[in-house]
């Protein structure tokens, strides 16, 4: 099921989203990075040993590469949820011109740099930078923060105001680094991203809605968790509940195709996560005629998920997810 879902992923051919700022146009794709956690039967904790033994013993790490412009999977594995992630990136050769966005479990200092001489670019959420020394930080007015000295980011935290973007060029393994600071309201502490996009390509604000492009895959995740069984799955077969998750992964990406191919042909702005959730009316009758062979049948089971799909589940708001949510980042659906 594994090579199944590889080939799945390898023959997919819908770009539903194209790019419509420039400055992303020296990017071959934007490829965002995250994995997710699914407790297991407790049998499984010695074949998939979870991180929490006392409340999980057994856990399986989803790791998933999305490409934004196809809006589905480029690469998916599974490890024991024990296992580190950053194991599961894509190889520094693979991420050649290509933009990469991850959360701050995959950060490390020496795998930016490495990054860097690849040639590849990346937007991360950063951890342990306290220590390290900044060489200058601006407010986006231009205001410079650090004066004549380079102090640590600890020594000059306190004087960084929390409703304003910081841009600061600080050493990171004795390199010098771009590094973007802000203050999180919900976590009531400072987030840092760090990147190798340079500021006279992209502002510090600019940096920051790249990094949210990040939730694409959070909302993935939600959609095979949700609505494709991807956590339903209670076996004490190990390779019965391995194949499975790749089974959800196959679903997810075939209904994500059809999704895209609604959109090109009737020029309408879908929802995936709707046309997940509606799966109960249109989804069983093409399988039906897939199992049985049934070209004529399996047309007509097209068509008819196509014509509701488009009258039921098409964006409730499309002129407002251009103001807020991921058409405002700089992609539009590809008509």
């Amino acid at each position: 099921m594994r090579e199944v879902t590889n080939r799945v992923f390898n023959c997919w051919i819908n770009d539903a989203l194209k790019y419509t700022k420039k400055d992303l146009f020296k990017f071959e794709n934007i490829l965002i990075q995250d994995g997710s956690s699914i407790m297991l039967h407790r049998s499984l904790k010695d074949v998939f040993p979870g991180r929490f033994s006392n409340t999980c013993p057994a856990a399986i790490e989803l790791h998933a590469t999305l490409n934004l412009t196809q809006g589905c999977f480029e690469k998916a594995g599974i490890t024991p949820d024990s296992y580190s992630e950053r194991e599961e990136l894509p190889t520094f050769k693979e991420l050649k011109g290509q933009l990469l966005l991850a959360d701050r479990g995959y950060y490390s200092g020496s795998y930016i740099h490495e990054l860097d001489k690849a040639g590849g670019f990346y937007v991360l959420r950063a951890k342990g930078l306290k220590a390290v020394r900044v060489h200058n930080a601006f407010k986006q007015n231009g205001q410079e923060l650090t004066g004549s000295h380079s102090p640590k980011l600890c020594e000059l935290l306190p004087e960084l105001p929390k409703n304003d973007l910081i841009d600061m060029n600080v050493s990171i393994k004795n390199k010098l680094t771009r590094v973007i600071g802000y203050w999180s309201k919900k976590e009531k502490q400072y987030t840092f991203l760090v990147t190798n996009l340079s500021i006279d390509e992209f502002t510090a604000t600019e940096i920051g809605k790249l990094y949210r492009l990040r939730w694409q895959v959070e909302l993935l995740f939600k959609e095979c968790k949700s609505y494709n069984n991807l956590r339903g799955f209670q076996t004490s077969n190990a390779t019965l509940q391995e194949a499975l998750i790749y089974v959800s992964l196959i679903v997810t990406t075939l209904k994500r195709f059809l999704t895209g191919c609604i959109e090109k042909i009737f020029k309408t702005e879908m929802s995936t996560m709707t046309v997940a959730k509606t799966t109960g009316v249109w989804w069983i009758a093409i399988l039906t005629a897939i199992i049985r062979k049934h070209r004529k049948g399996l047309l007509n089971a097209v068509n008819g998920a196509f014509d509701f799909l488009r009258k039921n589940a098409a964006r409730a708001h499309p002129k407002r997810d251009r103001k807020t949510g991921v058409f405002q980042y700089g992609v539009e659906p590809n008509f």
